[in-house]
């Protein structure tokens, strides 16, 4: 057998024809080589195993010629496999990261800091507007009617009168209707006795007047607007899905979600920010503001006077009184009965009442808002 300067291997030599194996343990360096004289005299194939498991390569079959050698860089399966989070940080597989995992809580949204002027620094974009403490003044309400339109003087006036001699005026002692010729009892008056009269002509048509409704309703007030501001960018992950954020923060870290709820269910976020909305409600106002009727009636213009019948033949003078009640002394004389002869002319004191109108409705904030915030 060659000599074989590879020490450190126990070479296999198969000899196939006499199915002799020789086994020479060499005490050398790292490294092997076919046996040169099983190389040229018989022929068999020597297998050369590593006794410590490093560098050496495995022939192949028949003549072929080792991989392993002395300086050989083949990598033994396993030397430099990486174990995962090796060079990860406190972020795990997911990535380094520098400073801290936070986990935020299923349903909401974050995270944010809430800013009681514009958004800025690291939280520079403005997520929704909050406000709480709402005041609002009840409304100031007024009514008042305008002038009467569509007022007429129909012929269903009624007269109340008397007469009487001398200057004193009677009390109103009978009664006529409609435009007949009246009979002025007990005596026939002179010229110069009073006649007292007080005429009512309801409105025919009764018309209306517009109602002018006063109202006054100050604009609701928020003691506080507050910004929700997110991230420019999103913070990096961490290996188990939480978000890689700083270790210093400047300012109050929080989420918030829509809706009246609670920090229970919020994590790590326990400190509530309350009384927040997104927005009010104003339903303020004031009851209706109507008119009554027009209250008053039509004025009398002329009263004529007659001696006997109705006619222009007995007619001893006419009366302008412009008014609905007075009390004149008679023209001329002697009168027996007398007629209004003109009473429509414009109406007189033909107004509304206003109905009274009372303040209704308040303001009241909507769409609230719950926002959380850790601790500290």
């Amino acid at each position: 057998m060659a000599e074989n300067r590879r020490t450190g291997l126990c070479q296999l030599r198969v000899n196939t024809r006499s199915s002799t194996i020789g086994v020479v343990c060499l005490l050398a360096a790292a490294g092997c080589s076919r046996s040169d004289e099983a190389s040229e005299s018989d022929g068999a194939d020597t297998v050369f195993v590593p006794t410590d498991g490093s560098g050496a390569g495995q022939s192949g079959g028949g003549s072929g010629n080792s991989g392993a050698g002395d300086d050989d860089d083949t990598q033994t399966p396993g030397d430099d496999t990486q174990t995962p989070g090796d060079d990860t940080g406190s972020g795990g597989a997911g990535g380094s990261c520098d400073g801290q995992c936070l986990a935020l809580p299923d349903g909401w949204s974050g995270p944010v800091q809430v800013s009681a002027g514009a958004c800025g620094g690291d939280f520079p974009e403005a997520m929704v507007q909050a406000h709480r403490g709402l005041t609002a003044s009840a409304a100031t309400c007024g009514c008042a009617c305008g002038d009467s339109v569509g007022v007429g003087c129909g012929n269903a006036q009624e007269l109340d009168y008397d007469t009487a001699s001398g200057f004193a005026c009677p009390a109103l002692a009978h009664s006529a209707a409609g435009l007949s010729c009246q009979n002025i009892p007990g005596f026939a008056a002179e010229a110069g006795d009073r006649f007292a009269f007080e005429i009512t002509s309801p409105f025919s048509p009764p018309g209306s007047c517009p109602a002018m409704a006063q109202v006054d309703i100050e604009p609701s007030q928020w003691a506080e607007t507050l910004s929700i501001c997110g991230l420019a960018a999103p913070w990096p992950s961490c290996a188990d899905a939480t978000l890689c954020a700083p270790d210093v923060i400047d300012g109050d870290l929080c989420v918030y979600q829509e809706g009246d709820g609670d920090c229970g269910d919020a994590g790590a976020f326990t400190e509530r920010v309350d009384g927040l909305f997104a927005s009010v409600v104003d339903d303020r106002g004031c009851t209706p503001c109507t008119c009554g009727d027009p209250e008053g009636h039509c004025r009398v213009a002329t009263i004529s006077f007659y001696d006997g019948t109705c006619t222009n033949s007995n007619k001893v003078g006419e009366q302008y009184f412009g008014a609905s009640q007075g009390c004149a002394a008679l023209p001329g004389g002697p009168v027996s009965r007398f007629r209004i002869d003109d009473f429509q002319l414009p109406l007189q004191d033909a107004t509304c009442t206003p109905s009274a109108s009372l303040p209704t409705g308040d303001a009241t904030a909507q769409d609230p808002i719950t926002v959380c915030c850790l601790p500290g």
